[in-house]
């Protein structure tokens, strides 16, 4: 009875509940230019994403050409 009863406790702690605590965050750094447009990074960070929506204009130089 008692071992049951420890046992559904268990399953709502860890399972239901989630009770866990992550041990550690990566940091991830893009870098970009004036030039980029439609760059959006993932919201959780991943390294992974879609680029066929970026696109970059054309480098112009300092003398107009």
């Amino acid at each position: 009875m008692r071992k049951a009863e420890y046992q559904a406790l268990e399953q709502k702690i860890a399972v239901d509940d989630c009770a866990w605590v992550p041990l550690f965050e990566e940091k991830r750094v893009y870098c970009t230019s004036d030039r980029v447009a439609n760059f959006v990074p993932h919201w959780a960070g991943y390294g992974d994403f879609y680029v066929s929506d970026v696109t970059m204009a054309e480098q112009t130089t300092t003398d107009g050409k």
